[in-house]
């Protein structure tokens, strides 16, 4: 267990922050009737960013070998199972929040933009340096 914190702390400390966000009270802003509402960029972003940071920590990880399976587990389902839990908790538990499956579409393509920038970054990288 040390290890596990050890190699993925930057990706805890991101998900405390997530669940902090998902799980406060809204502001009392008036919502905003657009496609792409500010919410809805706030969760793509903060799922992109989470997906970064597990799968940057997950290359990063030493001492076993790093399969598809595992970037697969730490890059697709850690996110999305995050984003779902956090829509069904807020509903349960934390009531004005309720759970929007916007929010959850939303999530869900953070994880994809979050593959892209990391894969994008992984090939460019040594062009870089």
């Amino acid at each position: 267990m040390v290890h596990f914190f050890k190699a993925y702390w930057k990706s805890v400390l991101v998900l405390i922050s997530i669940l902090v966000l998902s799980f406060m009270n809204p502001p009392s802003i008036p919502s905003m009737k657009e496609i792409f509402s500010f919410d809805k960029v706030a969760h793509l972003v903060m799922y992109a960013g989470f997906t970064v940071v597990l799968l940057l920590d997950t290359s990063l990880v030493k001492g076993y070998k790093r399969s598809r399976r595992l970037y697969v587990v730490a890059g697709i389902l850690v996110p999305v199972f995050v984003g779902a839990l956090t829509e069904v908790l807020q509903t349960i538990l934390f009531a004005p929040r309720a759970a929007e499956w916007g929010d959850f579409y939303s999530d869900s393509a953070g994880v994809a933009v979050g593959w892209l920038l990391f894969y994008g970054w992984r090939k460019w990288r040594p062009l870089l340096t």
